[in-house]
Order: structure tokens, then sequence, then C-alpha cells
């Protein structure tokens, strides 16, 4: 299915471009932006975590750079599962706390993504006489999704609220073990239910997603491309809807295919085949390089060993 999607961005846009016609501070720059979201990326998860643990905010940022990393290499979205492992691995924090956490961030990522995508149909900022019919069709389908997303939200909130009365739910048709990682999961939504916590949550959130923005903003303007604030911002929302599927290894084709239609709608096709396709590549290319150089400070500060297990079950 990746290379199906790449195949389909490749028919707009070269995917490895001849040349790059940008000045050489351009991708350094976006790559600082880059850096600077996936520390708030990470210290937004950190603020998830305080209200049932006393982690250092280092040690949860090397984590969270672990998984991000392995979320960005793996299938299916299996990388979500680094997280939670790592910290009951090296913190003691259980499984369904850490995973409780991780709901609450994809959540209202989604909800955020959904709300920008949304919000931008109002007032339509779409180059005149771009194709907008498959548009239509994805206002229909990210509608649905927001409803879900809402009821989502609901749930999360009274799990927050109430996580003993939902363990004890959990437990009368499953028993107590899973009762207690059902409590577990609930317990790691406490945040939400923590006005400090909560409220820091919120504005790295903002921040993060803003910062996004931005640098999106900036590289389409070093690329030649005039877009908006605004446009940008679409640009980026329609990219993280085609984001929340299960994609293939490295985000290869999603990633590729969500800025060639979300371009589409603003540049010309004599645009998109230029600098669309220098923007494609250097977009794709500065979020893996500096996903992978966090990842890998994240192994070394958890002294993170490769290979296979010892005969002594290290």
């Amino acid at each position: 299915m990746g290379a199906a999607l790449l195949a389909a961005a490749w028919g707009h846009v070269d995917l490895v471009p001849q040349s790059l016609n940008i000045a050489w501070w351009g991708p350094l720059v976006y790559g600082g932006i880059v850096a600077g979201y996936h520390w708030l990326r990470a210290l937004r998860w950190y603020f998830l975590l305080r209200p049932f643990s006393e982690i250092r905010r280092a040690e949860a940022s090397a984590v969270a750079y672990v998984g991000f990393l392995w979320i960005t290499l793996l299938p299916l979205r299996l990388g979500e599962a680094i997280r939670p492992t790592l910290l009951m691995k090296y913190h003691d924090v259980g499984l369904g706390r850490a995973a409780g956490t991780i709901v609450v961030e994809r959540v209202v990522d989604a909800v955020i993504i959904c709300a920008l995508f949304l919000s931008a149909n109002l007032y339509k900022p779409w180059r005149p006489g771009s194709d907008t019919e498959p548009l239509e069709q994805l206002i229909s389908g990210t509608n649905l999704l927001a409803g879900a997303l809402l009821l989502a939200v609901a749930v999360i909130v009274a799990l927050a609220l109430r996580p003993g009365l939902f363990g004890r739910l959990v437990a009368i048709p499953f028993g107590a073990k899973l009762g207690h990682l059902g409590r577990e999961l609930a317990e790691g939504m406490a945040s939400l239910a923590t006005p400090r916590w909560l409220a820091a949550f919120v504005l790295t959130t903002l921040a993060y997603w803003g910062l996004n923005a931005l640098g999106i903003w900036f590289l389409a303007h070093a690329c030649g491309l005039q877009l908006s604030l605004a446009q940008s911002a679409v640009l980026m929302a329609l990219l993280g809807l085609m984001l929340l599927l299960p994609s293939a290894p490295a985000q290869a084709g999603p990633f590729q295919l969500g800025i060639v239609f979300g371009l589409k709608l603003f540049v010309t096709h004599e645009e998109l085949a230029t600098a669309g396709s220098v923007f494609v590549f250097l977009c794709y290319f500065c979020q893996l390089t500096v996903t992978t150089l966090y990842g890998l400070y994240g192994h070394a500060r958890l002294r993170f060993r490769w290979g296979w297990p010892s005969s002594t079950g290290d």
C-alpha cells in the first residue's frame, strides 16, 4: 500500500529532484524548527505523565524520542507500543497508565487536525480552478471522524474523573486482572483532571502545532511556494489526516501523497512539479532526519543495547 501511494505521489512530483533550487540555509532553518517542535512534543507528554509518576523531564524525553523514532520507522504504527514498554522497563510505570497517556495524546492531536481542516473549509482558501471534488469526500469523512472524536473525548474525561469505577466495571465481565489494567488505563488520563498539568499540556500542544504550521510555511516560501500561513495550516492538517492511518515503514507514501494532495489545492500544476517537488523532498528528508537524530540520542540516554537477547536473559 505504501508503494502504491508513493507511485500516486510520483505522478505529480519528482520525489527525488535532480536539483534543489533553494538556499542552503533554508533546510537548516526548517530542520531547527522541526527540532523545536519535537522537543515540545516530548515535553507535553511529560506533562501527561507527571500526575502519577516522579519521572524526570530528561528521562521522559529520552523515552519519547525513542518512541517517536519507532512510530515513524515501523509499519502500521506498531511503534506506539515502544513508549509504554520502555516506561515499564526503565521507570516502573504500569503499562496501562503509560498507554492511557498515549490515548490522550492521539485523540487530542486528531481533534486539532480535524478542527483545523474543517474550520479552513468555512472560508475556502483554495486556488481558483483547483480540483476540490476529492476534498468534498474528505470533508464528509472528517465530519464523521470529528463526531467520533468528540465522543472519545467525553469518554476520556469520564475515565479521568472516575478511574476506579471504570476498573470495577471492566472487572465484572473480564476478571480482576483486566479490571486492574482498565483502572491503570484510566489513571493514565489523570492529567485531564489536574488543572496544573492539563494547562501545561494544552499550552505545549498549541505551541507544538503552531510551530509545525510555521515550519511548513517557512519551507514553502524557501522553496518558492507562496502559501499563506492559513494555507500552511491546512496543508499540515491534510498531512496529519493521512498519517492518522496505519502506514508503511518510515511513513513512505502517505507522507508524500498527503502533501501533494494539499499543494494541489493551492498551487498550479507547474509549481507543483518544480518547487513542489523540492518542498515534498525536503519536508520528508528533514523530518525523518531530525526524528532519527532525536531517537538515537534517546537510545544513548537510555543506554539501550542493540542485539539479540543473551543466554542470561538480558
